[in-house]
């Protein structure tokens, strides 16, 4: 049995940091860019969808992360004089629809969103010169909350990993939050 509370929450935390990021312009990728509103929204509204109306929108999900690691790898390589890294998406692609079609099962599809929050922490430490040195460890942290997070999830604790996915979720938020809301 899972919480729907809990295995929602994580959504719409992350739809709040996305509108966060629109709304400040100490993120000139999401400041006032409509993307960054709808990607917002569509978190917040999937997630109080799924506690509300108890429906998985773990495919529409992966999708929608998949397009906030391609702005996070946008905003890397404004920044810094990297191309986009587009092997991470054909990699997480892959191994998502290996997982879902070895196991049958479109739930699976979060396997995939949890594979994307374990790399965005991990390329936004890479590049932590953006940000500031300080938020590594924490963004390390997130990381490697994802990665239990998958762990339990494929051996069938889905509370376990619901509340190891709120963990990396809200470690990347309160960084990225302290970063917008408090450091001037």
């Amino acid at each position: 049995m899972e919480c729907a509370l809990l295995s929602n929450l994580p959504d719409i935390l992350l739809g709040l940091l996305i509108i966060t990021g629109f709304s400040t312009k100490k993120n000139p990728i999401l400041y006032h860019q409509p993307y960054a509103l709808l990607l917002g929204l569509f978190f917040i509204g999937a997630g109080i969808g799924e506690i509300a109306f108890g429906i998985s929108l773990d495919m529409i999900e992966f999708f929608g992360i998949l397009g906030i690691l391609l702005i996070m790898e946008r905003f890397i390589s404004v920044n810094t004089a990297r191309r986009i890294r587009y092997e991470y998406f054909l990699l997480i692609v892959a191994l998502t629809l290996l997982i879902v079609f070895i196991s049958r099962d479109l739930e699976y599809f979060h396997v995939g969103t949890l594979l994307v929050l374990l790399i965005l922490p991990l390329n936004l430490r890479e590049n932590a010169s953006l940000l500031g040195e300080e938020i590594r460890d924490t963004l390390l942290f997130s990381s490697i909350f994802a990665l239990l997070s998958i762990t339990t999830f494929l051996i069938g604790f889905e509370v376990v990993s619901a509340f190891l996915y709120f963990a990396a979720i809200l470690f990347l938020f309160l960084t990225m939050g302290e970063k917008v809301w408090w450091m001037r």
